[in-house]
């Protein structure tokens, strides 16, 4: 069978034993399929992907030469003080949801450093990313089609107005995936594909594509996913001085301009008018910045917050929502641990800017979808989300820059 852009040369990497081939596919098929609305068996997918992670878990463990990345030992070893002394409310499960998150980490970030684990990692990303653009390009016909997943998953509001009438509505259409808050930076990493595409083979098709999947993340109405999209669109266009990324974002305005109305208008409604509105996000940041202060050193516990605080969480499962995946790390890990991990992310981005790699400009895009993104969701510890996943892959393959692979014995 032959895959969906597997001829692009923005996908094209080393060759694979087949069996690494095969397990990447398995994870990447856990992580498409989790993301998708049209999935109705999603605790099924949630066993098989924490299943995926532990085969991947074994499989990469026999690599040859495999050593541990210094830095990430670190990391997990704070996390691993974290929830063993800090008296953190057993409502949160820390120690379990800690557990989980150092085993599907353990698959994606560079903890594992081998060239197994690292072809490994670049098949994973690979697969992943084009069933994030069928998804993307999909979502972009279902709005015109009136055919809207998000209403398939919404708990009590199965056949909600909402989520029928969805067109215009901002924060109601998710189109083929589960959620609109998935499909905007899934949609902002499609357009990246595209456009990175266009600047290797400057051909109309990538054009029509990334205005397609540019438009998929306009009509998921999510402001970070958004800005999540400008920042690396500028970032080519400007640091890169690249010319033909340059003709492309023109082109692509020059043909929406006469349907702006209709694009934003989900947006607009979404934000409540055309001035940036950050409020229902504020209350989260400052109680982030509250537990911080409080707990300046280790934090308050980590995947938690301060139960007597007041932002709400769920007091029957212990789910919080961070409101900021930056401000998280700082509140639950504390400075020791918010020190580490801007270790690992400016070592990141510094391998990637770099690294001499054909592609490595495209994973710096991807790398700055996610670091804005994480400013507006905390998702960076939801081990079992596919978005905390993917953040995780692409750490590891910005770590992974620096080395050549090619003739591989894995």
């Amino acid at each position: 069978m032959k895959i969906p852009f597997n001829g692009y040369a923005t996908l094209a990497i080393p060759n694979a034993p087949k069996l690494c081939k095969r397990l990447a596919m398995m994870m990447a098929l856990t992580l498409v399929s989790s993301a998708s609305g049209f999935i109705m068996f999603h605790n099924i997918v949630q066993l098989i992907y924490y299943t995926a992670c532990i085969v991947c878990f074994v499989y990469l463990l026999g690599g040859k030469d495999t050593h541990i990345e210094p830095k990430f030992l670190v990391f997990y070893a704070l996390i691993g003080i974290n929830v063993l002394i800090l008296d953190i409310d057993p409502i949160f499960n820390s120690r379990i949801r800690a557990a989980f998150f150092i085993l599907v980490t353990f698959t994606c970030s560079p903890f594992v450093v081998s060239e197994r684990a690292r072809l490994f990692r670049l098949y994973v990303f690979k697969y992943s990313i084009i069933g994030f653009a069928l998804l993307s390009i999909g979502s972009f016909f279902c709005y015109f089609l009136g055919i809207n997943y998000m209403n398939q998953h919404v708990a009590g509001q199965l056949y909600n107005e909402a989520y029928i009438n969805f067109q215009g509505v901002g924060g109601t259409f998710s189109g083929l995936t589960v959620q609109s808050m998935m499909l905007g930076p899934l949609s902002a990493m499609a357009a990246m594909l595209f456009l990175n595409e266009f600047q290797l083979h400057p051909k109309k098709i990538y054009i029509v594509l990334f205005i397609m999947a540019s438009l998929s993340a306009f009509f998921a109405a999510s402001r970070g996913a958004l800005l999540a999209l400008v920042v690396p669109v500028i970032y080519s266009i400007l640091l890169e001085r690249n010319k033909k990324i340059g003709l492309l974002v023109v082109i692509a305005m020059l043909a929406i301009l006469p349907f702006a109305e209709f694009v934003l208008e989900g947006v607009i409604n979404k934000n409540g008018g055309t001035e940036i509105n950050i409020g229902s996000r504020q209350l989260k940041w400052d109680c982030r910045i509250d537990e911080f202060k409080s707990s300046p050193l280790l934090g308050v516990g980590f995947s938690s917050i301060d139960p007597n605080g007041a932002d709400d969480f769920n007091r029957l499962t212990g789910q919080i929502e961070p409101g900021s995946s930056h401000l998280s790390v700082l509140s639950m890990l504390g400075g020791l641990g918010f020190f580490v991990y801007l270790i690992i992310v400016l070592t990141a981005f510094i391998r990637v800017r770099n690294s001499n790699n054909p592609n490595a400009g495209f994973l710096m895009c991807i790398l700055l979808i996610y670091l804005v993104h994480l400013t507006f969701e905390g998702y960076i510890f939801g081990a079992g989300g596919m978005l905390c996943y993917v953040f995780w892959l692409v750490i590891g393959l910005c770590f992974d820059s620096r080395y050549k692979l090619d003739n591989l014995e894995v």
